[in-house]
């Protein structure tokens, strides 16, 4: 059964580098920057500063990945570095959440060595899939569960359910990340962002199963 439910969403959370630094000042300070995209709108405010080279670098290696010009990579690391890391430890539980959750990504990332793309790998992704599960069951708390089938079935269709209720919200919400003035419950944030990290793999959930 635990094939269909896809345990990526948990490391895209947790994985945040923020980028502490700003860089946008262009090559030619007389040309005009690239045509703005619907994720940020208009860029109509010049910001520069120096920057260590290697800073620069990573930032234009991030962008090259994700497909951005360097000044919507930078902005759109910025704005993520203006989400407070205490409200998202709060929304994940708390600290021992996070501390949990952590391990399971590190657990993935190790376990799914050895490919030079797991999350794109069915034989690494289902090695990451059962570290995670040995993760959760290391940590389980100690006592007995309650005995007798019925129980044992109505845990079983809890999880799934409610699993299924963040998965929804997930694939609904539109993958570009909100902006600090939208009007936003603290859910439906964490989702936008949520869906925003997960990049192609956003399209994947749609098609899990309830």
């Amino acid at each position: 059964m635990y094939e269909r439910y896809s345990s990526s969403l948990r490391s895209s959370i947790i994985l945040d580098t923020i980028c502490k630094h700003v860089f946008l000042r262009g090559q030619a300070m007389g040309k005009r920057g690239p045509k703005a995209d619907q994720e940020f709108g208009d860029q109509k405010v010049v910001l520069s500063t120096r920057i260590a080279q290697e800073t620069r670098d990573a930032l234009q290696r991030a962008a090259n990945a994700s497909g951005r010009p360097i000044s919507r990579e930078v902005e759109h690391r910025l704005r993520r570095s203006f989400e407070d890391d205490e409200k998202i430890v709060q929304t994940l539980g708390g600290p021992q959440m996070y501390a949990m959750l952590r391990t399971v990504a590190a657990s993935m990332t190790f376990a799914a060595s050895g490919s030079d793309d797991w999350l794109n790998d069915p034989d690494a992704y289902d090695r990451a899939f059962w570290a995670t599960i040995k993760v959760l069951d290391a940590l389980r708390p100690p006592g007995p569960i309650a005995p007798g089938s019925d129980w044992a079935d109505r845990r079983k269709r809890y999880g799934i359910g409610f699993a299924s209720v963040i998965l929804e919200e997930v694939a609904k919400a539109p993958p570009i990340l909100a902006s600090p003035e939208e009007k936003l419950h603290p859910p439906q944030r964490l989702y936008r962002r949520i869906a925003s990290d997960l990049g192609e793999m956003h399209g994947r959930i749609a098609k899990v199963k309830p």
